[in-house]
């Protein structure tokens, strides 16, 4: 403003708003330099005493609150600037006419001055203004930036948009006294101060309708001559016969989970009372506020015809009168189908072959295992569909994800210890003696005695607590109840999981009476 490459604009007559700005006096400040500093002119001073019935301009005081009328203000052209835009999105420049051969595909930090136009097809962007507000245009719209002007002293902004056909969502910031924000459409004009709205025109002649919903704040909608205010929680459609204003309806309730299968999945909603239709959008996580993809469901469930990602997915009703309800929106994973998790050749610690299917192109694959409490055993990426692990005894899960995929259902399995070797038994009468190689990391043995036939005599059905015993070492002597034939077996203890035993049968009987008088006969 204070050079000449910045261009002052006076706002047109025509253009005057009703409001006064407040300005707060500083130590050395005058109504000549203030007139001169906000209004262009010292000619404007004996108008702002008078409007603020100061009857001496010289005694006027750091601290004092002076208002000036927003019409008397001299505003400079700012411009907007597009922070985030799709492909298939175009600027069509004030100075190159309205040819199509002059669009310019549009790019992340795009300058956008007065007169310029954003043209989207498929795509969508996001544009920022000079006060950090933001527009959302929605694919398939067309929005001149009419006019975008600001008054660095003042702190305001005076912005104002056209739809010629489309749809968008602002979220313009809290204002200053004398800010404007509007959105114009042949149906009227959408003014706005500290909101969230979506705005939209048809760009079909036979359906012109202009539909305003206020999500937060307030809209104040001019419609012919009438003025009528839509505040947070309404919507309004508006056409050439008249205007028809609705509370908007709730958010859809989803049912399904945040994990979808790709494409067999099917992902719905619970159905609003009241809704003729929805509008579903797809953001992808990556670019949360720029359009995806866009349709109308006239069903509450959708097939999922995105590519594999992350996504931000929002549903909302749509009434009759074609006013948008509240959005639902929720983080939803796409992938693949989870690979197919093949049965386990082995049941024995030591080396275990995991393997697995997955049809599709090749990927690299997560292998996960965990142990029962949920703790992290091991976790490795192989672009093969098996991988060889080895594993102490324990109980585990596992599961696989492709690098694209949902993760396979989670399948548990149990390893054992090796049996034990070498066992070997030997008795004196009823004194038994056990021994077995030992074995690395094994917590315990588990010796155990069973009578194979009732020449065990009664005793061995008494005294069940003899033939189960643990023990730590690799050796364990026992006296058996009775006399008669029995079973031994060893079982190897690790981290709670019991092997196989290892088993030998024992047949334990009385020294025959003669051979007592045998010592004697050597006498």
């Amino acid at each position: 403003m204070r050079g000449a490459a910045c261009l002052l604009i006076c706002l047109l007559a025509g253009q005057t708003w009703a409001e006064d700005w407040a300005y707060t006096l500083r130590p050395g400040d005058d109504i000549w330099s203030i007139a001169r500093q906000f209004c262009g002119s010292g000619n404007r001073a004996a108008a702002i005493a008078r409007h603020n019935n100061v009857a001496n301009p010289t005694q006027i005081k750091a601290g004092q609150r002076i208002n000036i009328p927003v019409a008397w203000l001299v505003f400079a052209p700012s411009a907007a600037r597009i922070i985030a835009v799709t492909d298939d999105v175009a600027v069509q420049r004030a100075t190159a006419g309205l040819q199509n051969n002059s669009r310019q595909r549009a790019r992340v930090g795009d300058e956008l001055n007065m007169g310029d136009r954003v043209i989207t097809a498929e795509g969508s962007a996001e544009v920022e203004f000079a006060d950090q507000s933001t527009l959302s245009i929605a694919p398939q719209s067309h929005v001149l930036f009419n006019k975008l002007t600001e008054f660095g002293p003042a702190g305001m902004v005076d912005t104002h948009l056209r739809f010629a056909y489309g749809r968008g969502k602002a979220r313009v910031q809290p204002q200053n006294r004398g800010d404007r924000f509007r959105i114009q459409t042949p149906e009227g004009v959408a003014a706005v101060r500290g909101t969230e709205f979506r705005v939209g025109h048809s760009a079909d002649a036979a359906l012109a309708v202009t539909h305003t919903e206020t999500l937060e704040g307030l809209v104040d909608f001019a419609h012919h001559t009438t003025n009528t205010p839509v505040p947070a929680g309404f919507g309004l459609a508006a056409s050439s016969t008249g205007l028809v204003k609705e509370a908007l309806l709730p958010a859809p309730q989803w049912l399904d989970t945040d994990t979808l299968s790709h494409p067999e999945a099917r992902l719905g909603w619970r159905a609003v009372p009241g809704a003729d239709r929805y509008m579903v959008t797809w953001y992808a996580q990556s670019q949360p506020r720029i359009v995806f993809s866009e349709y109308v469901s006239h069903d509450t469930a959708l097939n999922i015809d995105v590519p594999r990602g992350d996504y931000r997915l929002s549903v909302r009703a749509v009434s009759a009168a074609g006013i948008e309800g509240f959005d639902s929106v929720r983080a939803l994973q796409v992938r693949s189908l989870a690979p197919t998790l093949q049965p386990l050749a082995t049941e024995v610690s030591g080396n275990v072959a995991f393997s697995w299917q997955f049809p599709h192109l090749p990927q690299t694959f997560t292998l996960t295992i965990l142990d029962t409490d949920g703790t992290l055993v091991t976790r490795l990426q192989t672009p093969e569909q098996t991988a060889l692990v080895n594993l102490p005894a324990g109980s585990y899960t596992w599961q696989v994800a492709a690098a694209a995929s949902a993760p396979s259902q989670p399948q548990a399995f149990a390893l054992r210890p090796p049996v034990p070797q070498g066992l070997a038994v030997t008795a004196q009468q009823r004194r038994v003696t056990v021994t077995w190689l030992p074995q690395q990391d094994i917590d315990e043995y588990i010796v155990a005695l069973q009578p194979l036939s009732s020449s065990a005599g009664p005793q061995a059905a008494t005294q069940p607590e003899q033939f189960n015993v643990r023990v730590q070492d690799s050796r364990y002597t026992f006296e058996a109840p009775a006399f008669g034939r029995y079973r031994v077996t060893v079982t190897a203890m690790q981290a709670g999981v019991a092997s196989r035993p290892a088993g030998t049968d024992v047949s334990l009987q009385r020294r025959p009476w003669w051979l007592l008088l045998v010592p004697l006969l050597t006498l």
